[in-house]
Parts: C-alpha cells; structure tokens; sequence
C-alpha cells in the first residue's frame, strides 16, 4: 500500500497570478515552506540601450516542499496564490531529479542558459526527463519562449 501524498514531504507546483511569484516564496517562507522559483537572466533592448533583467523560468509557477496535509490550505490561502496544481483527483508531485536537475543548472542564483550546448557543473549533458518525445533539456537547449518553457514543465510532470 502507498503512502497518502498528504503525509509524505514532496514537491508540488503552485501556479501564482501574474508577477507574483517572489511574493508568493516570501509570504509561504514565513510559514516555514521550502519554495523554489528558477530564475534567468535575460537582455532586453530598451529606450537607453540592453539592460539584463531577472525573470522566472517558469513564469506563474513555485515549486513548493511540504507535507501537503498540513499545508494544503495556507498554500492556496497565501496572497498571490491561484491554486496547488491538480490532475486527476489530486496535486500533482513534482519528482525530486527535475528540482535537482534544475538547482544543478544554477549559478549565483540564476539558471544558465547557454545556446544549444548545456552542461552541468560535472561537465555532463543537463539530465533528459522523457513525456510524449519531449525533454524538459529543450527548456535550456532551444532558448525556449516563456510558454513553451511551462508547457514543457508541465507536460514532464503530468
């Protein structure tokens, strides 16, 4: 028999309204929740020339670590939150290797991003997460758009 996913410490995604995402990992921290929220760095071209700017790598999504039984209702309760996201008849977990995977990606706190070629801190190919002959590699690999990115998330763990 497995184990009720309201008693075990997972990850879980939780999609917030637009531009919140910073909001909603500083008000659930105070809960004492462990969130993440990757983010890149990206050049924008504005009136007084390329500026870089930090934005998330999956736009509107916090991954969160909890014991959901005792969390589910501060999670969708926090300012900024729209929901824990569901499939099926219950929250969907985010498998640890992808949070690994994509912590493995990070320096100074931002995920890198280089072209084509990707490679870890070990030197080897960013891990590859299979569903419906997608990766989510191609979230790095392609410099993927803001959609595609979460589309990409989401089709690795539904």
């Amino acid at each position: 028999m497995t184990e009720s996913p309201f008693k075990e410490m997972k990850w879980y995604l939780v999609r917030t309204k637009p531009g919140d995402e910073q909001r909603v990992e500083r008000n659930l921290a105070t809960g004492d929740l462990l969130c993440y929220s990757p983010r890149i760095k990206k050049t924008v071209h504005r009136v007084g020339g390329p500026t870089t700017v930090a934005e998330p790598l999956f736009p509107r999504y916090v991954f969160v670590r909890t014991v959901l039984g005792t969390s589910y209702q501060k999670i969708n309760h926090t300012r900024g939150v729209v929901g824990i996201v569901n499939y099926g008849l219950g929250p969907v977990t985010v498998a640890e290797e992808i949070i690994d995977a994509l912590k493995e990606r990070e320096r100074d706190g931002f995920i890198q991003q280089t072209g084509n070629r990707v490679t870890s801190r070990k030197g080897r190919r960013f891990p590859r997460f299979y569903r419906d002959g997608k990766t989510l590699t191609s979230v790095f690999e392609r410099g993927a758009s803001q959609t595609e990115r979460v589309v990409l998330l989401l089709k690795n763990i539904l």
